[in-house]
This record gives structure tokens, sequence and C-alpha cells, in this order.
């Protein structure tokens, strides 16, 4: 029984808390059974068995602020054990009258301790006469009341593990999410953005891969003449552009490093791509964010390599880099602010 009790889990504890107290109180000829939880001075049972079937009167618990008796006797974490409830009647009056209510004629309390505190009675009792305590009745339910409390320890030490856990795996998450995201714009960075290429790249449902290295234009120049914290401002905004044109359709855009920005566009085809394309760099410019440096627009703008591939066969995802970042260089080399796409025999 003290196995089944250690072993069992919170929803199956009512039912084997019955089973076990039903023999145990017909074995050692005691007519009630019953654990109390005891919390903020009030006593609620929790598990109960009558020799009488009888239903317990007292559901909703009651306070013990008022028994003195019981409350000072429990302080010294021993077991409380009255063969006569008369005993009771000039010492402890308030017990003694909630005792005479339940017509209990001898009652023994153990206490169940958590640690060094109470949080639970085991409370055995007899109402057809008064009955003395043998050794053998204190020296079983010593034993069970030890049981219950170890039990209550374990699904505590479980709760409290399970709770650390769940705390150490949202911190893992959040660390996760943190590991993989652009600090300063909220973007994915190069990790997760290199492991959606290459899981597109070997992905049975893909019939084409887009990728696009963007630059913002002159951004160094714009850092010399407005400042790193209004250069953080600018790389903000931009960020959000080009979310603002790919997160709709689903396609991924990730910051790599300084003022360069990476899109990822699988099963568009090649024409699509630059449209969106093409949107993105005017997003930008429509920003209307003031830059001398960037000469003859005068505003901030970004120029865009495209490279994309038809998926026949296994394609290296170094190749769709290289290819977007000789488009972007091209794009450079034409007076920035546009897009250029690499040439490739394979177009949709």
């Amino acid at each position: 029984m003290s196995l089944n009790i250690l072993t069992c889990n919170e929803e199956s504890m009512a039912t084997v808390m019955y089973r076990a107290f039903e023999p145990i109180g017909s074995l050692l000829n005691i007519d009630r059974l019953s654990v109390l939880a005891v919390e903020d001075n009030v006593a609620k049972y929790r598990y109960s068995w009558r020799s009488d079937g009888s239903d317990n009167p007292y559901g909703q618990g009651f306070n013990i602020d008022s028994m003195t008796f019981l409350q000072r006797r429990l302080r010294s974490l021993e077991p409380i054990l009255v063969n006569d409830t008369e005993t009771l009647r000039r010492d402890a009056e308030n017990e003694y009258q909630m005792l005479s209510e339940l017509s209990i004629q001898s009652v023994a309390i153990f206490p169940l301790i958590d640690g060094k505190s109470i949080f639970g009675l085991l409370v055995a009792s007899n109402t057809k006469e008064p009955s003395p305590w043998s050794d053998t009745q204190k020296t079983i339910l010593s034993r069970l009341s030890t049981t219950v409390s170890e039990l209550h320890i374990r699904m505590r030490n479980q709760k409290e593990m399970t709770a650390l856990q769940d705390e150490l795996i949202e911190a893992n998450q959040r660390l996760h999410i943190a590991a993989e995201t652009d600090e300063l714009t909220g973007l994915p960075n190069r990790r997760p953005f290199m492991n959606e290429l290459e899981h597109h790249a070997n992905s049975l449902y893909v019939s084409t891969i887009t990728t696009m290295m963007i630059d913002v234009d002159h951004f160094k120049q714009y850092n010399d003449l407005y400042g790193h914290v209004q250069g953080d401002f600018a790389l903000r905004y931009v960020a959000n552009a080009l979310k603002h044109i790919l997160a709709p359709c689903g396609h991924m855009v990730a910051r790599i490093g300084g003022e360069e920005f990476c899109a990822l566009l699988i099963n568009v085809s090649h024409q699509e791509a630059l449209v969106l394309a093409e949107r993105m760099r005017l997003e930008v410019s429509d920003l209307k964010i003031p830059h001398t440096g960037n000469e003859p627009f005068g505003v901030l703008s970004v120029s865009i390599g495209v490279s994309h591939q038809v998926v026949d066969e296994q394609i290296a995802t170094q190749l769709l880099l290289e290819n977007a970042d000789a488009a972007l260089y091209r794009a450079k080399e034409k007076g920035r602010n546009q897009v250029q796409s690499e040439p490739s025999e394979n177009k949709q």
C-alpha cells in the first residue's frame, strides 16, 4: 500500500488513497481515516474514508484559529493521541465541541510534515466508543503519515522540477531566437538565412530559388556625415521597407552584416523576382532619408543583385549567393540605386 501511494500520480491520488485507507481502517479497527490539508489555519478534507459510508460534513473545511490546544500540540510536530475526547472538555473546549459534533469518541492526529512545517494532518478516529490507541495502531498510522508526507514532497519537487524545466525550455527558446535574430533590425541573421537556403535547395517541392543581395548605397559616407546613431535608425527603416514588400508574400529577408541584406524567394518566376526587387528599391527611395553623400540621388538608396535558378537537379547554395553578389557588383558599377540580374541559362 505504501508503494502504491508513493508511486501514484496526481490524477489517481484520490482513488489510491481511498483504496489504501479502507483496508488500513478495517485492519486497525477504526471508524474514520482522513487526510486534511492545512493552509492559513484552515483545515480542509482532501481524502476521507468512513466505515459507515457517510459523507464528510466538513467538505469546505474548518478554521483552527481558535483551537489553541491543537495548535500548541502541533508545534511540537508530535502526534496527538486522545483516548477519550471527554478529557478535552475542560482544557480544549473548542476542540471538544467540534469533535462532539462529529460524534468522535477518540482521535489520533499525525502531522504531515514538509521539511519543518506542517502542510496537513492524518486523522484517525472512533465514533462508537472511546478506545485507547494501541502500539500497533500508532506504528501503522505513523508509517502511513510518513508515506503521505513523502508523497507530498515528491509531488511538490516534481512540480517545481516541471516548472523549472518549462522555464529552461522557454529561456532556451528565447536564446535560440536571440541567436538567430539581428538585434538592430529584428530581421533574421545569416544563420537562419543559410539554413533556409540549404533546406529549400534540397526540397522536392521547390521548382525555383531566387536569392537577392541588397546593399545600402554609400553607407560608410552616411555614417560619416550623420553619425552612427542616425545610421542605425536608417538601417531599421531600410529593413522595415524590405520586409514590407517581401513578408506579405511569405518571402524571407535577412540582415547578414553591416549594410548588407539578403532575400530568399521560393517558387517565383524570374520576372516576378525582378518586380519584387524593383518594388523594394522604390520603397527605400520613397523613404526620402536625406543622404548628401549619395549623389546624384540625394537620398538613401539600395542596390540589388538578383540570382534566379530553376531547380532541376541538386544545386550549390554558394553559387546562388555568388551569382547574386556578382549582380550586385554590376548594379554598383552602373551607378547604384538599381536592380541587376545575373544571367542564367535557365530562366522562367
